[in-house]
């Protein structure tokens, strides 16, 4: 069935995204406050990081297989991600042009989260 090695790998495996998966928070917190950054930058150089690792990871799996994609899948695929870009477009609108006054809860004011203005 499975060998020892494979499920000490995967353990391993389940370790390592566990410990960065509870570390971003950390990490953007300490970005967010020294103000070298802000959420839509640092969303920007995540992606632009991840993606050309997770192709290369899926690259050197899978190979040429890689591009074979179903075209039912591939307009599954494709509607997904312009539905979250579609939902990111319409958060990052909302940061930036409040409606009557009252603020997204991420938007801070002086340090404090504000709620109405």
């Amino acid at each position: 069935m499975f060998s020892q090695d494979t499920s000490r790998r995967d353990f391993l495996l389940i370790v390592c995204a566990s410990v960065s998966w509870g570390t971003v928070g950390i990490a953007n917190q300490t970005l967010y406050t020294s103000g070298v950054t802000n959420a839509l930058s640092l969303s920007f150089l995540r992606l632009a990081i991840a993606t050309p690792l997770f192709f290369l990871a899926c690259w050197m799996r899978l190979g040429r297989s890689l591009f074979h994609i179903k075209r039912l899948d591939l307009g599954v695929i494709m509607l997904m991600g312009s539905m979250i870009a579609f939902s990111q477009a319409c958060s990052h609108r909302s940061w930036l042009y409040p409606l009557s006054g009252w603020h997204s809860f991420g938007i801070r004011d002086g340090g404090k989260y504000c709620h109405h203005v």
